[in-house]
């Protein structure tokens, strides 16, 4: 038992020096969400809504890749 002390406690420091990773969940972009907002109005036959949820971002981003996206 004596001869695994040494190894134990060297093991503990070294744990006790490690810094944990904080895991956080990435948040969506506004497209993101955007999108999944006008996918269930679309999924509620709502496409009024829809289509005005694309068109409000649209305007907010104008020029971007995900705004000429809504075309389709």
């Amino acid at each position: 038992m004596n001869k695994y002390l040494p190894t134990v406690l060297v093991a503990l420091v070294f744990a006790g020096c490690a810094t944990m990773q904080n895991v956080t969940r990435p948040q969506p972009s506004d497209w993101e969400r955007t999108l999944a907002y006008a996918r269930q109005d679309v999924d509620g036959h709502n496409y009024y809504a829809a289509d005005r949820l694309l068109d409000e971002y649209v305007r907010t981003p104008p020029g971007t890749t995900e705004a000429n996206e809504t075309a389709f």
